[in-house]
């Protein structure tokens, strides 16, 4: 067996790095992988992913809802936070010889984010097509960027 040398100075920090280590571990790992954590009724929350980019006179939010029919999505624009919330309901199980398996979130979602530009309210338009959920929000005229021109004199 080796010898170690204690530092009384340093033992107190050591033990609150590993302290820390083991926090971000655990906040590191996602509680939303586990089915029983935030669950009603045997429906968990989740999150539909989402992709968002800026074209030169757009901004344009695809979000992914597999499944779902039109009218069980909302989505609502005020000041400048988006928000996309609805309900996947769930359909029928299915058991075959002490087999069940269930992978797929069901439930209620809803999503809101901060727009990085203003958008024109009045001219945004979504559509639903193949389980991508696509809204276009044109920028406001004053946000646009502006060529100038130089004369020379």
């Amino acid at each position: 067996m080796a010898l170690v040398r204690w530092h009384r100075t340093a033992e107190p920090l050591r033990m609150l790095e590993g302290l820390q280590e083991e926090m971000n571990r655990l906040f590191n790992t996602s509680l939303v992988r586990f089915p029983e954590f935030g669950t009603t009724d045997g429906a968990a929350f989740w999150t539909p992913a989402l992709d968002m980019h800026e074209t030169k006179d757009d901004l344009v939010v695809q979000c992914e809802l597999p499944g779902m029919k039109l009218e069980d999505i909302n989505v609502s624009l005020q000041e400048n936070t988006l928000t996309i919330e609805g309900e996947r309901k769930k359909v029928a199980e299915t058991k075959e010889e002490n087999y069940y398996r269930v992978e797929r979130w069901y439930g209620k979602f809803h999503r809101a984010m901060e727009l990085p530009t203003l958008v024109d309210g009045d001219k945004v338009h979504a559509t639903y097509d193949s389980g991508v959920l696509k809204i276009v929000m044109p920028k406001r005229p004053e946000v646009k960027p502006k060529q100038i021109q130089v004369k020379v004199s």
